[in-house]
């Protein structure tokens, strides 16, 4: 269902920094700002009688504080509860309903650099869909019921979850973010969970929920994605009604040195280490296809580089070192890390925890030293061509990814062909490049005192 929120990080840890006062700050925003359209990108795909138009708001993590996060998800959640438009006025129940009736459906999504609202369906209704998905975005309700209602949601987000507790490593993910994304003046950016807090949601009021969609949902801060069987001259007439604005301020934080280790206790089987390599925004995209491929060598491709060593009989052992492990490439706009996750071996607990740091470390100090070997190169530049596909499967995961990556200033469309040029040389350019600036965060067993070494 596409009005299911959610999250394109491990499980689901948004973050956080920026508008401390959305008066004096944005006055200062208005004075500055040049006036700006909506940007509009179609991808004409006339194959089928489908289409998909997500429009994509820039307000992001870097737009909340520790006093307001949550406040996207908060929001969202109130306007896909009803829109207050005269006599054409509908609830959350007649939304959907009327998503239905174009033979599609609504929803909203909060992603750390945006919120993304997507309408697909029918094409011949397609001019409807676009009306009721402008609708949602520039005339919610918010009334107090709605914004109570969400809030009240929102708040039960940040319940734990008591059936994952032996699996879930979102505390430690959540540790790790504010370890790597700490600024020079001790702000967290990445680093907050994503619906906020008990202080934050019962601060954020109707009327300032009310202030900031005026605020933020205006054409400098908007792009409209559309794919499939698509009519761009009737879409763009419908969006054109969008009011200007100004454009939200958006600062790039300058981080600070990372702490390099911590120690949490939690209700694990077995302890997990996770290490987050911080890879700054300026990035290019030879870089980052580079990047991409070098995390699928470590733990997509079979055997990976991390499987040989983690989840194999080790040193003439009948056991591994480890249960399970992952390496994934976390790719925004005011910074992205590469995570690598390891879970011990629980059957073998003091003889493999302390093993793994250092094995990770010889792994890493490896893709440093030499180039991955042909095969390798190759599996792994495959392994991402495919996710690339699959992340492109159809036309609501088109329009949303790409109105996303324009709003995140981040380069999609020329991936694959990025990929096609990426050699065992770039891999390890960039191993010695950008696995530097790092943090660590170990999970033990609450019944576990050994320390880690």
């Amino acid at each position: 269902m596409l009005e299911k929120i959610s999250s394109l990080k491990i499980h689901s840890i948004l973050a956080i920094v920026a508008v401390l006062c959305l008066g004096c700050r944005h006055a200062r925003a208005a004075e500055a700002a040049k006036r700006q359209d909506v940007q509009f990108i179609s991808q004409p795909v006339h194959m089928a009688p489908y289409v998909s138009i997500s429009v994509v708001v820039k307000a992001g993590v870097i737009n909340e504080t520790k006093s307001s996060v949550g406040w996207r998800q908060l929001l969202a959640t109130a306007m896909m509860r009803g829109t207050a438009i005269g006599d054409k006025s509908l609830d959350g129940a007649g939304l959907r309903k009327a998503a239905e009736a174009a033979g599609g459906d609504i929803g909203v999504q909060v992603l750390e650099d945006a919120i993304v609202f997507t309408a697909a369906g029918d094409s011949a209704r397609q001019k409807d869909l676009a009306q009721l998905l402008l609708n949602v975005v520039l005339h919610p309700r918010l009334s107090h019921e709605d914004l109570s209602a969400a809030r009240r949601i929102t708040l039960r987000r940040l319940g734990a979850n008591p059936a994952n507790a032996m699996t879930d490593n979102s505390a430690a993910v959540e540790k790790l973010q504010s370890m790597l994304y700490s600024d020079s003046v001790n702000s967290l950016t990445y680093g907050l969970p994503s619906n906020g807090t008990v202080d934050s949601l019962s601060g954020f009021t109707d009327d300032r929920a009310r202030e900031y969609h005026k605020f933020y949902f205006t054409a400098p801060n908007i792009v409209v994605s559309c794919s499939g069987d698509v009519d761009e001259a009737a879409l763009r007439e419908v969006f054109s009604s969008i009011p200007q604005g100004v454009a939200a301020p958006a600062s790039a934080p300058k981080y600070a040195k990372p702490e390099k280790v911590a120690l949490l206790k939690k209700p694990v089987d077995a302890p997990w280490l996770l290490v987050g390599y911080r890879v700054d925004s300026s990035i290019s995209d030879k870089d980052l296809a580079a990047l991409r491929v070098l995390t699928a060598a470590l733990s997509a491709t079979s055997p990976s580089l991390l499987s040989k060593v983690f989840l194999m009989p080790h040193d003439g052992k009948d056991h591994s070192l480890a249960s399970t492990l992952s390496a994934q490439l976390m790719v925004r706009q005011y910074g992205s890390e590469l995570v690598i996750a390891i879970q011990s071996d629980s059957a073998h607990l003091s003889e493999t925890t302390n093993m793994i740091y250092p094995n990770l470390l010889k792994v890493l100090l490896e893709l440093k030293s030499k180039p991955l070997t042909p095969q390798q190169l190759q599996e792994a530049i495959a392994y991402v061509q495919g996710d690339w596909a699959a992340s492109n499967d159809s036309h609501v995961s088109r329009s949303m990814l790409q109105g996303y990556a324009a709003a995140q200033q981040v380069p999609v469309t020329n991936l694959p062909q990025l990929l096609q040029e990426v050699t065992a040389k770039d891999v390890q350019n960039v191993a010695g490049k950008y696995l530097g600036t790092s943090a660590a965060v170990m999970v033990l067993p609450e019944t576990n005192a050994s320390p880690v070494h």
